[in-house]
């Protein structure tokens, strides 16, 4: 699991996916507890993902399913 090996100092979800996945930042928040959750607009998230370092394609095929991990440095 891609959440072992980094550290997530937060997450961001679109705002869009909540009708969905209601649960969606609860369920992440699970997995990464000291993580800082935030929703924005899909239109936002695609900006900030034009720079980001990596990307992990799942597959889902869901409308607004995509997650932006913010990773920190682990020492």
């Amino acid at each position: 699991m891609v959440v072992q090996e980094l550290e997530v100092e937060r997450f961001h979800t679109a705002d869009e996916a909540a009708d969905e996945f209601p649960n969606r930042a609860a369920d992440i928040g699970l997995l990464v507890p000291n993580a800082a959750a935030k929703s924005m607009p899909h239109s936002e998230l695609k900006r900030l993902a034009a720079g980001a370092r990596g990307v992990i394609r799942t597959g889902d095929y869901r409308s607004y399913s995509n997650v932006m991990l913010i990773s920190g440095v682990v020492y």
